[in-house]
């Protein structure tokens, strides 16, 4: 068993949930949307029940999102799907304020109705399932028409310093994340530096490929936590926070990982037993079907393998669990470091092969 799939992990990262997030009182709440001019009775204030990652509560008929980062805009993408995705089921944004009128980043939306695609997707029936995936990869398709800039980046990011972290090719956006994560992983004394080093080697050899790549509106982290629904069908996509201005295929990434891996969205929290071990591949003909173009790319599972390393580096990076660290490391020198070119035993490649044929 992996050290991924241990109750020591799931304690460890539910732990780090807690020290990582705002945490907030009810009345705090209140008052916060009080000086944006919204009045929410105290009682109808809790916590949301995903939102790991963030200060997220329920005020009534809100999600309000809360951030204390000075200097960072965490909610900026959000509005901007708001204001050009209007007759899409997505997020609706009602306030919007950073650091003006509160001393907080604030993102006030309208509550989508329904529940979470999350806690009802693994009792769900097939056709139930491939309906509501459908109709999630139709706000997919419809991101192709959106702009927020002509950079690569991250958007919220581009959004604070254009000049900094705006990137004129997708090439040079991933170089800069590979050398950001680099210069923390050096820091890490008891990781395998030497395994490290090759990753990154094999990684810089291979950024050419990203070189004429196109940038579109991408929401990265497209899972069932991000995913509202009632009664079967979608109300709201949501949570854009890790929004890229990235080429399309960039998308695919969180989508293959809702199919073929959806416990790793779930690690540290309650509904990781759900969804331990269970794959979705019957899905696979409606990701196909809204990635035709990006799939006659024949350098499609390259780049996927050299995005999937760099986006290990960066959770080992931002070392949330030495053992898990250390294990991803291993598996992916051991794993996706194709020889010759050959992707059929990288993940991608296997995945991708698999996508075929389903």
């Amino acid at each position: 068993m992996s050290y991924t799939e241990s109750e020591a992990y799931q304690r460890e990262i539910a732990e780090q949930y807690k020290e990582r997030n705002l945490e907030l009182e009810p009345v705090e709440v209140k008052g916060i949307l009080s000086q944006l001019g919204i009045e929410v009775d105290e009682a109808d204030i809790h916590v949301a029940e995903a939102g790991n990652m963030n200060a997220t509560f329920i005020a009534g008929d809100y999600v309000v999102k809360v951030s204390d980062k000075k200097d960072l805009v965490s909610y900026g993408a959000n509005d901007i799907v708001s204001e050009q995705l209007v007759d899409e089921k997505a997020i609706k944004v009602v306030e919007y304020d950073v650091r003006e009128k509160t001393g907080y980043e604030v993102l006030v939306m309208e509550r989508a109705p329904g529940t979470m695609w999350l806690p009802v997707m693994p009792e769900m029936s097939e056709e139930e399932n491939k309906r509501l995936f459908a109709e999630v990869l139709q706000v997919v398709t419809a991101t192709k028409g959106m702009k927020a800039t002509d950079k690569f980046g991250w958007v919220n990011d581009i959004i604070v310093n254009p000049e900094k972290d705006g990137f004129d090719t997708h090439q040079e956006q991933l170089e800069a994340r590979l050398s950001s994560y680099l210069r923390k992983i050096e820091a890490q004394a008891d990781l395998d530096q030497e395994a490290v080093s090759r990753l990154a080697s094999y990684v810089r050899e291979r950024l050419d490929l990203f070189s004429e790549d196109i940038p579109s509106f991408v929401h990265t982290d497209l899972h069932m936590g991000n995913i509202m629904q009632q009664d079967g069908e979608l109300t709201a996509v949501i949570d854009w926070d890790s929004a890229q201005s990235a080429p399309m295929y960039r998308g695919m990434v969180s989508l293959i990982g809702l199919i073929d891996n959806p416990a790793q969205f779930v690690e540290g929290t309650p509904n990781y037993s759900a969804y331990k071990g269970k794959k979705f591949e019957y899905l696979y003909p409606l990701l196909r079907q809204a990635y035709t173009e990006e799939l006659t790319d024949p350098k499609l599972a390259e780049k996927l393998n050299v995005m999937g390393i760099i986006d290990g580096l960066m959770w080992v990076a931002d070392d949330w669990s030495k053992e898990w660290s250390k294990e991803m490391i291993a598996n992916l020198v051991t794993k996706e470091l194709a020889a010759n070119g050959d992707m059929s035993q990288t993940y991608y490649g296997q995945v991708l092969e698999k996508m075929k044929k389903t």
